[in-house]
């Protein structure tokens, strides 16, 4: 909920006009988040180290990780803890979820 409150556009955004008047609301519960977003990850390969630093930002902003059923568990601990993780079979559609998701998949070989 921090980084949601405190990161780009966000509530409490701290270079956004008048962030500082929006902490009782924040704080209240009154904040109804962003909209949606997604972003898709295609993997190079199953190392976690080769991830990129803005896919791991991503993976540990996530709200949700809908990812293929053969990602491999380590790239998904990159996740966010409490992040909601979706299996899904290759190439299938990833199904609507609010806050920001998370897209992994395997490049095709």
């Amino acid at each position: 909920a921090l980084d949601a409150a405190l990161g780009e556009g966000g509530m409490l955004d701290p270079l956004g006009e008048a962030s500082a008047d929006k902490v009782p609301s924040w704080l209240e519960g009154s904040d109804t988040g962003g909209p949606a977003a997604s972003m898709e990850i295609v993997l190079v390969s199953e190392n976690p180290d080769d991830l990129t630093l803005r896919q791991s930002r991503m993976l540990g902003r996530a709200d949700a990780v809908v990812h293929e059923r053969d990602v491999p568990g380590q790239i998904l601990d990159r996740a966010r803890a409490d992040a909601v993780r979706i299996a899904i079979a290759p190439g299938e559609v990833a199904p609507a979820r609010s806050g920001l998701v998370v897209v992994l998949r395997k490049a095709a070989q």
